[in-house]
């Protein structure tokens, strides 16, 4: 007969030795692997939802990631906005030059200070488009540089009104213009800045003239609701001038020098109307009745527009309606001595 063991007093079960804790990463820069895959999961919702990276509960956020965005840009995209303003700039395609500063703006990249004088000038040159369909005819102005500035527009306006506006009438007329002017002799503050501009679009020679300058005889209109300059042709003028005991002298150099083209700068805009409008017999079969077309030029505040005078061609134009504002202008010469 077999015997019995003994048992033994109960024991604990055997266990497996637990396993050594899992090692813990080594911290990303101070960063968890947790606290990345939060603002991981941030920025998605934020990606999603671009109404609330927006707000400005948000603004620090977007200060905060702007350095990153940044950083990338410059790894994927190394594009030298520099060089693609410089370009855009000299070839006159003002949108793509503000695109492109935008580029460097969000990169904060900061151009020496000899690039951006240079693109200072650049940008301030003015530009010439013709006038379609009136021969001669053209305006001179541009995206981002005109013949005058909206500021110098502006200052010669308010001294034009504190010298005051008077009716035009000319005695050639029977009863009085709607229209109001003043009369001034610009002095070389005034005319230098704006010849520089305009002096490279003008033609050099006409009619055997070389380019002088621009008259100082100004004269300042101003158009209010319902004014209009009735149809006329521009005639030549020559130099105005003061004699040296500070006289005003009609014509300072005899027949040596005189205007060929009308000047026409305009120094606002924002108001209805006011287009200065040309007329140009349309075409017809032969023998028929020809009517005049219209061709509006659209005043812009600074702008030029310059076309032929009789003694060159015969472009009938009007100072149209203005039917909202008021219009103001100046209205002088391009000279050439002979």
């Amino acid at each position: 007969m077999a015997k019995k063991r003994k048992r033994k007093p109960d024991q604990p079960a055997h266990r497996a030795p637990a396993p050594a804790a899992a090692a813990v990463a080594p911290p990303l820069g101070g960063l968890t692997f947790a606290e990345v895959q939060t603002a991981t999961e941030v920025i998605s919702i934020l990606a999603a939802r671009p109404e609330i990276f927006g707000s400005k509960a948000l603004r620090g956020l977007r200060a905060a990631l702007h350095p990153l965005v940044t950083a990338q840009l410059r790894r994927y995209e190394p594009v030298d906005y520099a060089a693609r303003v410089t370009a855009a700039l000299q070839a006159g395609r003002w949108h793509e030059a503000l695109r492109s500063l935008d580029g460097l703006r969000d990169l904060c990249d900061a151009p020496k200070a000899g690039t951006v004088q240079r693109w200072v000038r650049q940008a301030g040159r003015v530009a010439r488009q013709e006038v379609a369909g009136v021969p001669g005819a053209f305006l001179l102005h541009g995206e981002l540089g005109r013949v005058l500035g909206r500021e110098e527009a502006a200052a010669i306006l308010r001294l034009a009104q504190r010298m005051g506006f008077r009716t035009d009438h000319p005695v050639s007329r029977p009863a009085p213009s709607p229209t109001r002017g003043c009369e001034w002799l610009a002095d070389a503050s005034l005319l230098g800045p704006m010849f520089a501009r305009a002096s490279p679009l003008l033609p050099a020679e006409v009619g055997g003239g070389r380019l002088e300058g621009i008259n100082p005889r100004w004269r300042l209109f101003e158009y209010r609701r319902g004014a209009i300059y009735r149809p006329h042709i521009d005639g030549s003028w020559p130099m105005g001038g003061l004699d040296q005991d500070g006289g005003y002298v009609h014509d300072l150099h005899g027949a040596a020098v005189r205007s060929r083209l009308t000047f026409l700068v305009y120094l606002n805009d924002g108001f209805d109307g006011g287009c200065t409008t040309f007329f140009q017999p349309a075409a017809a079969p032969a023998g028929a009745q020809r009517e005049l077309d219209r061709f509006e030029v659209t005043p812009l505040a600074g702008s030029a527009l310059c076309f032929p005078q009789s003694a060159t061609a015969s472009l009938l134009h009007e100072g149209s309606p203005v039917t909202r504002g008021v219009k103001y202008v100046i209205r002088t010469d391009v000279l050439y001595r002979f």
